[in-house]
């Protein structure tokens, strides 16, 4: 699970400069050009306009019931380390063993959800640039 998660951050970080322009994507530049054999490259530029609700309203919708879904787990989660910490006078610092492992277990879940999220925002833009170049101008 570390390597994964390791695997996806460096990924996410490389996807992010090769849009912000700071490293070169597979051909060497940003923007299209024409292959070498007259097949257009894509490449996708980072769009800083921020898009209407109109544009926005299906996607919140459709990822409702995962937010959901993630927040209830995340509430349960914490609301169960909370009782078990204060439930049994505990000898050996039981309570602060569980406290570390509630804070550790928030900030690996932070970092797994920042990297997912990231991955498939990455995938949904290449399949976009992929297919884009496949439509009739």
């Amino acid at each position: 699970a570390i390597a994964t998660t390791t695997a996806e951050w460096i990924s996410a970080l490389l996807f992010l400069s090769v849009l912000a322009g700071k490293l070169p994507s597979a051909d060497g530049e940003l923007g299209r050009k024409e292959g070498s054999e007259g097949q257009k490259t894509v490449a996708i530029t980072p769009s800083l306009s921020v898009p209407p609700w109109e544009e926005v309203r299906p996607l919140v919708v459709a990822s409702s019931s995962v937010f959901l879904r993630t927040s209830i787990l995340q509430l349960f989660l914490s609301t169960s380390a909370a009782l078990a910490a204060r439930g049994v006078d505990m000898p050996g610092g039981a309570a602060a063993s569980i406290s570390a492992h509630q804070i550790a277990i928030q900030l690996w879940m932070l970092c797994s959800f920042t990297s997912d999220a990231l991955a498939a925002a990455s995938q949904g833009l290449v399949a976009d640039g992929i297919g884009r170049d496949n439509m009739v101008e």
